[in-house]
């Protein structure tokens, strides 16, 4: 039927759900795009490096505000990636008029394996009314949203910078992060329990791998190798999404590089 809602989509190998929450108080709409992939398949988090895709959506008639929860190392025959295999849970946040009763959200999502599928599908919700949002779909909604890493204050890092290497092609972010910032993360001064990812949105020039951790007295000092055809200068005034991660405990924010 026509202008009828779709809240599901489907390809080989996954599966797509919207949730689309009641208005809140600030006249923003939450919602919920849950991405099920198949054994062996995986997406990536805001880095995906040089032949995946990172999570895309837009609505109509308005904009949204996507929130990926805490990435991990998935380890396949090409290397290591960075992001999610299994269900993907990604909580958005929908700036719509305020007389809007309807949702049309398109979305792309790489799904990986040997090769990247791009799903792409256009979902249809209404916009519950206060009150009518069915109790399972609440708590899902509210769920991912408490799912999603804690803010890293902005006065926590010390000391950043980007550098440029002897060796073509390989950068440096160095910065050092107080220990009082990641108290919530219970890292208790072992660095085996910490993992750091770091990210430029939509910046495939940019390409981080796995960090490494010095404790001092005042904090950890952590160095980044970065993967660029381009140099540190060009990355200058650039915004670096940062995430600190242990056990189920995660931490992010983001900095401008000097």
């Amino acid at each position: 039927m026509a202008g009828a809602s779709r809240t599901s989509a489907e390809i080989d190998h996954a599966k797509a759900d919207l949730i689309v929450g009641e208005r809140r108080s600030d006249g923003m709409v939450p919602a919920l795009l849950s991405i099920q992939m198949a054994p062996g398949f995986k997406t990536y988090w805001y880095m995906p490096g040089d032949g995946g895709v990172p999570p895309h959506v837009m609505i109509h008639d308005g904009q949204a505000h996507l929130h990926l929860p805490a990435p991990s190392r998935i380890q396949d025959a090409y290397g290591v990636a960075v992001g999610y295999d299994g269900t993907l849970n990604i909580p958005l946040e929908l700036d719509v008029a305020p007389d809007a009763s309807r949702v049309t959200l398109d979305m792309l999502v790489g799904v990986c394996a040997d090769i990247c599928i791009p799903f792409i599908a256009r979902l249809i919700s209404d916009i519950p009314k206060s009150g009518t949002m069915l109790p399972r779909a609440k708590f899902q909604l509210e769920d991912a949203f408490r799912a999603l890493p804690s803010p890293l204050q902005g006065n926590a890092l010390e000391e950043l910078s980007l550098r440029n290497l002897a060796i073509k092609g390989q950068l440096q972010l160095v910065f050092q992060i107080k220990h009082a910032a990641l108290a919530k993360l219970n890292i208790d001064g072992d660095a085996d329990e910490m993992d750091v990812f770091a990210a430029i949105k939509d910046d495939g020039n940019f390409y981080s791998k796995a960090a490494d951790l010095r404790l001092n007295d005042d904090g950890w000092i952590v160095t980044i190798p970065v993967i660029s055809p381009l140099s540190a200068q060009d990355f200058r005034g650039k915004q670096v999404t940062l995430l600190f991660k242990s056990g189920q405990y995660a931490a992010q924010g983001t900095v401008l590089l000097p």
